[in-house]
């Protein structure tokens, strides 16, 4: 299964590399952070790129996207910047997966600090 997951990767074909990396996505996925204020969510935006956001007035505390990357160089963990957020409008943290577009983003997480 790997040697085809990266015959795949290095073929270019993005969307059969981006259903087997989500297959083996929740397999790679980073620990969970232990208290993660409830109101901050993670999701994908496109299939090559990850966010993290959180609401106006959301707290005082730092947060990043944190996500799996597979392309034609393998698999990494790819992290958006540290930011903090607003009292007044969302803020947004992102990343999107090395050597785009012939890669894919996958399970993405939020951490805290």
């Amino acid at each position: 299964m790997r040697r085809t997951l990266r015959r795949a990767l290095r073929a270019g074909v993005p969307t059969g590399a981006l259903a087997l990396l989500m297959a083996f996505g929740g397999a790679l996925a980073p620990p969970a952070a232990a208290a993660a204020p409830a109101d901050c969510t993670a999701g994908l935006a496109g299939s090559t790129s990850a966010y993290a956001e959180c609401p106006a007035g959301a707290g005082d505390f730092e947060f990043r996207v944190v996500a799996q990357s597979g392309g034609i160089a393998g698999l990494a963990t790819v992290y958006g910047d540290w930011r903090r957020p607003s009292a007044d409008a969302p803020v947004r943290s992102s990343v999107s997966c090395q050597y785009a577009p012939k890669c894919a983003a996958f399970s993405p997480t939020i951490e805290f600090r």
